[in-house]
């Protein structure tokens, strides 16, 4: 062929070894085999991303073939080095977030830089797994001049692209011989909801392509794939049931008036979804009205508006923890915890994207969605909120307020707050706390107590900052403050130390409001709720199980957590056995409240009522009355004697997965807004 026609030049003075069709693959699985082993530490579940590695260094030698030769000898180790970043960073990050960051995170990343600290410590922590990813880049570098970059026409490149892409379609197309089922890699590579099983089951690349993709161009509005029960709405709204409603027949006089009968009717509102399915601008929201037309709403009981007209103080606390509840070092948490309602069983772990999405499951009751700030989004697009406690008790005659003792724009909170009815205070926006790290939370009580304590009804939401990390008594200003408070407890690591000291401020924090709403006669009248927004992940494993005193069981254990509801005139606490999750607290609460809701539209249930128990976690391994199920070991445990059904595991697992749907589709389509319009007070 004239020279003319030539691609490249060839290279005649050495001999050449690899060809980028073959070098950039095995880069490839390279990169994800280390990964899977270093994040996973098991070689089970390695065949798809291995697999999926061959087409995407196919992908990446069609790119270099675009470049004449002395290009190629820069691109390539600019590729690999790029791709060594990206290997590393997921690894670092994971290790600090317990999570994998996503494009959506990426591009609201100016606010990591608040945990610089943790961060360089993680990576002098994961310096072999950073060295290990340079491997790559230091061989391409050393080995460019045995790499051939002669390709002979224009269509060699052509044909090493289509034939990845070829290959890509084909795996994708053998996906179904692992199985369909949820959790499969069939599964979640048609239906995203989770990039931790994503990376798990068809490697990190892959998951990036689908993160990606669904950042740029979201989900189909007709494409909310749920198997909805052939029930169809009915033409005509139910009506509530009321407990005061009798029979049509005369009353027989007693000689003592007769008890009125405990009201245990649905607790719903009266919703035309018939109508509203009619009407439904795309069939996205038509399938939304279908589906809850046919969800089994919980009931009032014996609890329901026990706490009418009562305030009511909020709190996502920091990584709050049973770890740090302490008869001693944490008297008020203690307290709290321990009378009132005491669930024994409750759980909160980790969501998958960002820690703002344990805000949004605590006051919504509803899951993040995959890959965005689920929070953010909801007062981007001015998402009508009305049953958050914000809106909620605002529009009963409540004054409605919001702190936080950190940045007031860190995850956009000066965006999605106001959004949920809530006057909204931060650093910087009101609240003049101390700027240090991290802030304190009794300041934040004590700034913000004057806002809302004269007035006769309120409701406030806080969340705390004082019980981040990093664990340690120089870069965490609350740890070094009482760091002489837990000095006895020599036994234990620095940083296990450190984060009992540092939550000793959300005590105090606490102990302040407890005694000046005391002093104001409104203790009595005012309701406290406290939940994390997950589990402290800033310890390692290993320093969980030294402040639990035995080895942390990691499915569930790591996630346990307690909920407090609390009321100082409650004489004698509430026992709550109940496996619980941290979407059953928005349920739970309105119905203490008497607030008018529809249980049939959130994700969890009252867990005062006698619905089922029914608590899963990220992972998918879940816990209802029939069995407890664990997804990394596959096991399944009856519980109390129960036998379980054929088929029982996967309709669960199918359950939980049109949960995760059904809540992305109600944020994306803000269903609450339009549903509204179908709420009949007749």
């Amino acid at each position: 062929m004239p020279a003319r026609h030539a691609r490249y030049e060839p290279v005649k003075s050495k001999k050449t070894w690899f060809s980028p069709a073959v070098l950039c693959p095995c880069l490839c699985l390279y990169f994800e085999l280390v990964f899977h082993l270093l994040i996973y530490r098991s070689a089970e579940g390695l065949l798809f991303p291995l697999l999926f590695s061959v087409p995407t260094g196919m992908l990446a030698a069609f790119v270099l073939g675009l470049f004449p030769r002395r290009a190629g000898q820069v691109l390539l180790p600019v590729i690999t080095f790029i791709a060594t970043v990206i290997y590393s960073a997921q690894v670092i990050y994971y290790s600090v977030f317990r999570t994998f960051f996503s494009a959506y995170s990426m591009g609201n990343g100016g606010q990591i830089t608040q945990f610089m600290s943790a961060i360089f410590l993680a990576i002098a922590k994961n310096w072999l797994p950073i060295l290990l990813f340079l491997v790559p880049v230091v061989l391409v570098i050393v080995l460019r001049s045995r790499i051939r970059y002669r390709i002979v026409t224009y269509w060699q490149p052509v044909l090493c692209g289509a034939a990845g892409a070829l290959l890509y379609g084909l795996l994708v197309l053998v996906l179904p011989l692992g199985g369909t089922g949820y959790g499969t890699a069939h599964e979640l590579y048609h239906n995203y909801t989770s990039a931790e099983q994503a990376v798990e089951h068809l490697g990190l690349a892959v998951n990036m392509r689908l993160d990606i993709r669904t950042l740029l161009f979201g989900t189909d509005d007709g494409d909310l794939d749920i198997d909805v029960p052939s029930t169809t709405p009915t033409a005509k709204p139910t009506p509530t049931p009321s407990a005061t409603s009798t029979p049509d027949t005369q009353p027989t006089a007693t000689a003592e008036p007769t008890p009125e009968p405990l009201d245990t009717s649905p607790n719903v509102l009266n919703i035309d979804f018939a109508a509203a399915a009619e009407n439904a601008p795309n069939e996205a929201i038509r399938t939304l009205c279908e589906y809850f037309s046919t969800v089994t709403p919980t009931n009032r009981n014996e609890y329901t508006g026990m706490f009418e007209g009562y305030n009511m103080i909020f709190l996502t606390a920091e990584s709050f923890s049973p770890l740090c509840v302490d008869k001693d070092l944490t008297p008020t948490l203690y307290k709290m915890v321990n009378s009132g309602f005491v669930f024994n069983n409750f759980y909160n772990g980790l969501w998958g994207v960002s820690t703002s999405d344990g805000e949004y499951v605590n006051l919504t009751g509803l899951i993040p969605k995959q890959n965005v700030w689920s929070m953010k989004v909801s007062g981007e697009q001015s998402n009508d909120m009305w049953h958050v406690y914000g809106k909620m008790f605002r529009e009963n005659g409540y004054s409605t307020y919001a702190f936080h003792n950190n940045y007031y724009d860190y995850y956009d909170r000066d965006i999605s707050h106001p959004n949920l009815g809530y006057d909204y205070y931060g650093l910087g926006n009101g609240l003049d706390v101390e700027e240090c790290w991290p802030e304190s939370d009794l300041e934040m009580m004590q700034k913000s107590l004057p806002y809302y304590i004269e007035d006769d009804l309120f409701h406030v939401y806080y969340m705390t900052v004082s019980g981040h990390m990093v664990y340690d008594y120089t870069g965490n200003m609350m740890a070094y403050r009482h760091s002489d408070d837990v000095a006895h407890l020599d036994h234990l690591s620095v940083e296990a130390q450190a984060y009992l000291a540092c939550n000793l401020e959300l005590d105090l924090a606490l102990e302040y409001l407890v005694t000046e709403l005391d002093k104001a006669s409104k203790l009595d009248k005012t309701v406290f709720v406290l939940q994390a927004d997950h589990y402290p992940y800033g310890l390692t494993n290993g320093q969980y199980s030294e402040l639990l005193g035995h080895e942390v069981d990691e499915t569930f254990e790591l996630y346990k957590n307690n909920l407090i509801i609390w009321n100082s005139a409650m004489e004698e606490p509430i026992q709550v056995d109940k496996y619980a999750y941290a979407i059953d607290i928005n349920p739970t609460v309105m119905n203490l409240f008497g607030m008018p809701y529809d249980s049939r539209l959130l994700m969890g249930h009252d867990l005062l009522s006698d619905a089922p128990q029914f608590m899963f976690l990220l992972s998918r391994s879940f816990v209802t009355d029939v069995c407890m199920y664990n997804s990394d070991t596959d096991k399944v445990t009856p519980m109390n004697g129960q036998t379980v059904p054929d088929g029982y595991v996967s309709s669960v697992l199918e359950e939980i997965a049109t949960k995760y749907k059904v809540s992305a589709a109600m944020l994306e389509q803000d269903f609450f807004g339009y549903i509204r319009d179908y709420i009949r007070t007749e």
